[in-house]
């Protein structure tokens, strides 16, 4: 097998037949031989039964099913679980990556590219959604090491290293776009068309994209700890410097409450240790966590496969 197609699925069942022709169409003029796996990310309508329809009617189809809504990354985890190609390239579901720009990415390969990434010099997407995303790329940069310059999406190709490096991840988040950048010698840049939905709207919204960059400063940066470990050592030089503010209050006023500077004191030097116990603990966890190999949480419930894949 030399290409596999992963295409997580979610409310999309009202195109996904569509995507289905216009993916084999852009690949069979490549001249190579692929598979195209559809991952069904517990979707609320009948994409399912439609996934089903299509693998019955080509043997080129994988479809799997997920038992519960895990969320794009994990679906395309799976995915990447059960690809057979060379190369593998995730794509989404709605068009609006082009099929017909595959190509494109797969070319950087053959030039010996290990990770090839399609990027937009517009996106058809709401404003909101291209404030969240360029956030988002600068969070990733900054955590994942990668260039500013450089463009993510999840319309990408890799090499079969690749791949093979990101399954070796463990955790409860897969984020597939990180994993691809920490995993990749040689990355590169493909400019891409970017076309409006072929149908409904993105199921993206405000909240899904913070929690999104909420989950990836958690799970792969201990940038949350550092800030708080800073605010913690402000906090405590705060708390002593008021604990000697009383005490020498206490000492030159004597009308001062018998026994109030020294609880002042107290006070403030027991939390001022505190802040700085709680930020060694939270160090600590943060490094035992990136050793500890967590069980993956990714159930697949069905499979549906016809005729040989080999």
């Amino acid at each position: 097998m030399h290409i596999s197609i992963i295409i997580p699925a979610y409310a999309s069942a009202n195109h996904i037949q569509t995507t289905h022709k216009t993916t084999v169409t852009s690949l069979e003029k490549l001249g190579k031989d692929f598979e195209i796996i559809y991952v069904n990310d517990h979707s609320p309508d009948n994409v399912w039964r439609e996934i089903q329809k299509i693998c019955e009617t080509d043997v080129r189809a994988v479809g799997i099913s997920l038992a519960k809504n895990y969320g794009q990354h994990a679906a395309i985890f799976v995915g990447l679980q059960n690809a057979k190609g060379q190369y593998t390239v995730t794509i989404d579901d709605d068009l609006q990556n082009p099929p017909s720009e595959i190509a494109k990415l797969i070319s950087k390969l053959d030039e010996g590219y290990d990770l090839a990434v399609g990027f937009f010099q517009e996106k058809k997407h709401a404003p909101y959604r291209k404030v969240g995303s360029k956030f988002i790329h600068l969070l990733v940069a900054k955590i994942f090491g990668s260039n500013t310059d450089f463009k993510n999406t999840n319309f990408r190709a890799f090499t079969l290293d690749v791949k093979n490096r990101i399954l070796q991840y463990n955790g409860h988040f897969p984020y597939i776009t990180g994993l691809a950048i920490l995993n990749a010698a040689r990355p590169i840049n493909v400019e891409v068309k970017h076309a409006k939905r072929v149908d409904g709207a993105s199921t993206y919204s405000l909240w899904r994209l913070l929690k999104l960059a909420t989950r990836i400063m958690f799970c792969y940066s201990d940038m949350l700890i550092r800030w708080l470990a800073v605010i913690g050592i402000l906090t405590s030089v705060v708390s002593l410097a008021v604990g000697m503010y009383a005490l020498v209050h206490g000492l030159v006023n004597e009308g001062t409450m018998p026994g109030w500077a020294s609880i002042i004191v107290f006070v403030a030097f027991s939390n001022s240790v505190i802040f700085l116990i709680l930020t060694a603990m939270a160090s600590f966890l943060s490094q035992v966590n990136s050793m500890i190999a967590l069980p993956s949480p990714f159930v697949v419930s069905a499979r549906t496969s016809y005729g040989d894949k080999s």
